[in-house]
């Protein structure tokens, strides 16, 4: 019966087993790839395929209208709420509880 020593030793050797596996892997696979060019074409292949890709969307006048009226909608409601809460905190505690309960 193995002791707990021997067990964490082979466990150790394994490992640096396997790392060493992973690097002559990982440098086998770089020379590879340097040998044949794959990096360089493929890399020249996609950014030409990017470049051509990226023609800009052409957007209608009644788009861009409705996209500025809708903004411009949503800032005058955050106003609105931003000077609600102004005047609110401005008040005192019993112009708030009138204020309440006039809202109630």
């Amino acid at each position: 019966m193995p002791s707990t020593l021997q067990t964490i030793v082979v466990g150790m050797d394994l490992i640096f087993v396997f790392l060493l596996l992973s690097l002559v892997c990982t440098a086998l696979q770089e020379l590879i790839e340097k040998y044949l060019k794959f990096r360089s074409s493929d890399l020249e292949k996609e950014i030409g395929e990017l470049l051509q890709a990226t023609a800009v969307p052409k957007i209608t006048d009644e788009e861009r209208n409705a996209f500025i009226a809708k903004s411009l909608e949503l800032q005058v409601e955050e106003i609105k709420a931003l000077k609600g809460f102004l005047i609110f905190s401005s008040l005192t505690p019993e112009q708030r509880n009138t204020l309440k309960k006039q809202m109630s």
